[in-house]
Formats: C-alpha cells, structure tokens, sequence
C-alpha cells in the first residue's frame, strides 16, 4: 500500500514502500519469472534534512552546538543577514508570489495535520535526532553514483530508420528475455505476467514490473498511440511534461520542449468520455496558467482541481522553506476531465459505465495535499494509483506520458520510458 494514512485534507505516501511492493516476488511456484524479489535502492530515499548546500549546512550545525538552554542562540553565534534583492520582481515573480500567497495557508493547514497523523501511525519520529542529520551525505552519493543510464534509450528513439508501428504487431515479453533496443522502439510491449521480470536490452539490464506496457519513441511518434490496436482508450492520463526552464537551457542536460508542442498531443482520442487527465507542474506560474487557459481548452479538457504535493524529511519537515523565494517544497497537480462536444454526444447512448464515470470524475476535491519522503533522483514524482482509485471505474486503463519508468496495470510512453527500469537502481533481496 503506497497511503499510509489520509484525512480530509490528503494523504502521506510511501513512495519507497510502493516500489518495493511493486518488485517483491509474489509467485512462490516455479514459473518463467525473477527467482528473487527486488527492492530500490534504500539510499535514494534517504532523506533527511532539507537540501541545502554544505556551507549553509555547517552554519546550521553550528547553531545548533551553540543553543543555550532556553533553544536561542547564544551571542557567539550570530545569524547572517540575508542580502537584500536589488532588482525589482519581473512580471512572472510578482505572480509566481500572489499563487503562493493564495494557497499558502491551505497547503500548510494540510501539511501539518498529515505530519501530525503521520507521527501518530508511527510513520514520522515525533523528535527530532539532530545526530542523524548528515545533509543527505548518502542520498546524494547514491544519486552521483549512478551516472546517466538512459543515454541508449533516448537516442534509439532519435537515430536509425525504424519501421511505422503500423507495420510492426505488438510484442510481448518474458523473464530473462534479450532484445536489441532497435526491436522495441516504435512497437508496443507488454509484460503480462503478475510477478516483476528480468529482461536485456542491448546488454543492459532492466526490471519490468507485473503487467506492464509501454511504447519506446520520440514525440513525433505520439500519435501511434492512437493508431495502433494494441492500446486502450484511457481513463485516465498522466503525464509531467519536460517543461522550459532557464535552468534547462542553462545546464543542457534535460530534454525539454515548447509549451507548443504541448498542444499537438491527441488528447481527445487517446482517452474515454470523461477520463481524467492529470498535468505535473512545477511552482512557476506561467506552467499552471498555460495549462489551465491554453492546454486543456485545446485538449477539450474541463478543469476540476488544482492538488499539491509536499516534499518532507524523514525527520517531519519540508525539504525547503515553505515561503522561499527561490525553490518552493512543494509541486502542483493540475486535474481535469475530457469533455466531447455536445454535438457529439448521444443522451439516449450512453452506458451505465459512463454515467458512473462522470459522476466519480465530477466528485474529485478541488483541493487536496499529497505529503511524502521523495525520491532524490530528478523529476521522480510520487505513485497515483492508491490516491486516485476511488476516482477512476474498476480496473481502469491509464497511460502516463513523457513516462520514465514503468507501471503495473498501466501503459506507459516516452523516450526514456525504461531511464528507471534499468537494473543500477535496484537491490537484489533474498
């Protein structure tokens, strides 16, 4: 179970629970499947204390050592002052900094009555340990002692001259299988076993976890989801865009694309009347308004509910000042639901499923928070199955676009569909 607990405001998940869960062999049988369960590496969780950098580490250790008995800070210690901003707000700060204004209280009202809940299951320590704190010394190594393991993955999608996936059938594969990269990209794949699998791909090894499928390919092959029989309409559609950012263009290390490009994804026939459609955003104002007064008017999609989530420590607190200008702990989930014309659509034809569907769609809470321990790997967001259950019909079809690792029960697309699935980020468990 990826919830741990939930109150009226949201919920506190265990992404680290999840994905062990998702890997740990079930079957215990012999079968054509892994012999072993697997666990993600512990240390990517390993969180902490709030990101910071070591200077402002040590400063804070420091005022810590020199706390007298009444916890302020003794003379020979002092505060640094903050160096005053000399540029005025740009027109996007002074928005960015009216949002956050807006949903200030209503995110720390949620985020303060989950943590207290979380400490009452026993999930959070209700004290802090001020020896545990290590700046995430662990988290950080195990994220640079990685390296990049997509690099073969996005450039299959890139190069070479594959075939439509008009003229490819569908393959399906098995534990222990090795393919060539070039023989999985623009065909879609499925695992349809109920234990986690093993395959090679191009000598690389990867983890599949129980009844998965995806579709390896670049943007301009998006369409293909809607072309070939092998896939679903979708009730549900997931998807945290490579979003433009200066800090993207400045490093040049993740693939981004313009909000423009956004608009072309066939939303409308890729899901079913009434499928929700679920939009990652970062903090920046532009991102929310874009989806909201553009993306989804193009997509057809009726705007419901604008969700948070929070990023704690293991020791109860926000991985960044909730009000600092700079980087924000928290993230927003924009949420909405495909609408058809009504000229489309035919009262005297629609089922019950349906009917049932637009109901569960129609109750969704404009406002809700989902706290959890993230993942120190970028762009890894929390699971949504378990928290949006209760608003999707009984064994729903979903799809996650610009995915980066896959799902049990979902389909997944991207051209870094398999980025997490690669066996580096696992621990063998006997």
């Amino acid at each position: 179970m990826a919830v741990v607990c939930k109150n009226e405001h949201g919920w506190v998940v265990d992404h680290k629970q999840y994905l062990d869960q998702t890997y740990c062999r079930r079957n215990t049988q012999p079968y054509e499947g892994v012999l072993t369960s697997f666990q993600f590496q512990a240390d990517l969780f390993n969180i902490k204390c709030p990101f910071m950098m070591d200077s402002q580490f040590e400063v804070t250790q420091e005022s810590h050592s020199h706390m007298g008995a009444t916890g302020e800070l003794e003379s020979s210690v002092k505060r640094k002052r903050k160096r005053k901003r000399k540029a005025e707000l740009n027109y996007g700060e002074v928005k960015a900094a009216e949002y956050h204004d807006q949903i200030k209280d209503q995110v720390l009202t949620a985020v303060n009555t989950l943590l207290e809940l979380g400490k009452e299951v026993g999930y959070f320590p209700t004290e802090k340990n001020l020896q545990d704190l290590d700046n995430n010394v662990r988290a950080r190594a195990a994220v640079k002692s990685l390296g990049e393991t997509d690099i073969c993955t996005e450039e299959s999608c890139y190069h070479g001259d594959f075939p439509s996936i008009k003229d490819q059938q569908g393959i399906i594969l098995k534990h222990n299988d090795d393919v060539t990269m070039s023989s999985i990209v623009n065909r879609p794949v499925r695992y349809p076993r109920d234990d986690p699998a093993v395959v090679s791909v191009d000598n690389d090894l990867y983890l599949l976890p129980p009844r998965c499928s995806f579709l390896l390919s670049d943007f301009s092959r998006v369409n293909l989801l809607q072309t070939s029989t092998e896939f679903p309409r979708f009730d549900m559609i997931v998807m945290d865009p490579p979003w433009q950012n200066k800090s993207v263009k400045r490093l040049k290390k993740y693939y981004s694309m313009s909000n423009e490009d956004l608009l072309d994804i066939p939303i409308p026939r890729l899901g079913t009347d009434n499928s929700l459609v679920v939009v990652w955003v970062t903090n920046r104002w532009q991102h929310i308004q874009f989806v909201k007064d553009t993306l989804f008017p193009r997509w057809s999609v009726q705007f419901l509910a604008e969700w948070h989530w929070v990023k704690v420590t293991k020791a109860c607190e926000m991985v960044y000042t909730f009000d600092s200008p700079h980087r924000k702990p928290y993230e927003v989930l924009i949420i909405g639901s495909c609408r058809k014309p009504k000229t489309e659509t035919n009262s005297e034809g629609i089922d019950e499923e349906t009917v049932s569907q637009e109901r569960a769609t129609s109750q969704i809470p404009v406002s809700k928070v989902i706290v959890s321990i993230p993942c120190c790997i970028h762009s890894v967001k929390p699971p949504l199955q378990e928290v949006m259950k209760e608003y999707l019909p009984p064994n729903p079809h979903c799809l996650e676009l610009f995915a980066r690792n896959l799902t049990p029960d979902w389909t997944s697309w991207g051209n870094q569909v398999l980025k997490h699935q690669h066996k580096i980020y696992f621990d063998a468990v006997t």
